[in-house]
């Protein structure tokens, strides 16, 4: 749907007298780096305002849409304008471009977060963070629509029967649990 986002070398440079033109001649723009600066919590630099006109001007994101984006990778900690751009480039390409899709992207992320704590905390993993495969595991446990006590409870059955992190054993509890009709904490107590 949206312009392919490509990398910040490839994109065409704007130059800093251009930007201050573009902001000059386009209230919007100029909102857009007052509003920014305000979110970041300091003075932009010329990368960082090269890279918010970019993804305005360049790749067509609506300065709306920009500002809940930066909004939203700042309250993540991720202050960086080039994960801001990244992530960006993931959400034009995935047609996430109107306010009402990226508050919905927002709270898919928040919940996934959310979920993905949930397993770390159960599985006492707290000194690293999940691999690709892993996070693919969560996805899953919690699309299957099972109570989220159930799914940290068959982590916690997990790594004490194997002595370890294992995500798979944890898969092959949660999945039985499911062919099984096993939807409550009680249920799966009484399973032993």
């Amino acid at each position: 749907t949206g312009q392919r986002i490509v990398t910040i070398s490839a994109r065409p440079k704007i130059a800093r007298e251009d930007i201050v033109e573009m902001a000059n001649a386009d209230p919007s723009l100029s909102q857009l780096l007052r509003e920014a600066q305000s979110i970041l919590g300091a003075p932009l630099t010329p990368v960082e305002s090269e890279i918010l006109i970019a993804l305005s001007t360049y790749y067509g994101m609506r300065c709306d849409v920009t500002l809940m984006l930066l909004q939203y990778c700042v309250s993540t900690g991720h202050k960086s304008m080039n994960y801001v751009e990244k992530t960006a480039a993931s959400w034009l390409e995935r047609g996430i471009d109107t306010h009402e899709k990226v508050e919905q992207e927002i709270l898919r992320l928040m919940q996934h977060n959310e979920n993905e704590s949930k397993v770390v905390k159960a599985f006492g993993l707290h000194s690293r963070g999940l691999t690709p495969r892993e996070r693919e595991f969560v996805d899953s446990w919690f699309s299957l629509g099972l109570d989220e006590k159930l799914i940290c409870l068959a982590c916690e059955r997990a790594a004490e029967n194997t002595g370890k992190v294992s995500f798979a054993y944890a898969d092959r509890i949660i999945q039985s649990w499911k062919q099984k009709g096993i939807v409550s904490v009680k249920a799966a107590l009484d399973d032993l």
